[in-house]
């Protein structure tokens, strides 16, 4: 539906969640922000904003690291988060690291022609597959805790080119 037929059928959201995944637009804005009545954002019993790991800067983090990301991509994330946190007492922050599914990961990506390999010095990824992402939305949204912040990412940080490295030498690339 448009956002207007949207706008004009929400009274209450007071028994909704309310789940935003759309990543910042070319003006750096919130879609679901920018278009939605905010008087009806403030009602929603619980929402759930999908950010991105990029909030903090390099190393190993967790939910109690202090954000202060050194990229533009990163501030922007959270000068999101923190309008989030404005509208409603109820907002979840999920910080998720780089979303991967059978569909699309590295090894896919590669083998369709894709080879660009971003390598730093020290530089390490964090991921998480889709699926495990949903399931953390679903349990956020059953859960009677309402954790600020939540970071969404598998067990292990992953070197790209360490990684595609010790693929070559298994398939004889």
């Amino acid at each position: 539906i448009t956002i207007e037929k949207f706008n004009s059928l929400v009274k209450n959201l007071s028994n909704y969640c309310l789940i935003s995944t759309i990543p910042p637009n070319e003006q750096q804005e919130d879609f679901v922000l920018r278009n939605i009545n905010s008087h009806a954002l403030t009602k929603a019993k619980k929402i759930i904003y999908i950010s991105s790991t990029s909030v903090y800067q390099e190393g190993d983090v967790n939910e109690n690291t202090k954000a202060n990301p050194k990229i533009s991509r990163g501030k922007i994330r959270l000068k999101i988060e923190n309008h989030w946190r404005k509208v409603s007492k109820s907002s979840i922050i999920i910080r998720s690291g780089g979303i991967y599914s059978k569909k699309n990961n590295l090894i896919t990506n590669f083998l369709k022609g894709n080879h660009q390999v971003i390598f730093k010095k020290n530089h390490f990824t964090n991921r998480i597959h889709i699926d495990d992402l949903v399931g953390i939305v679903f349990q956020t949204i059953q859960s009677n805790l309402t954790p600020e912040i939540i970071n969404a990412v598998d067990e292990c940080f992953i070197d790209t080119f360490q990684t595609l490295e010790q693929i070559s030498k298994k398939f004889n690339l």
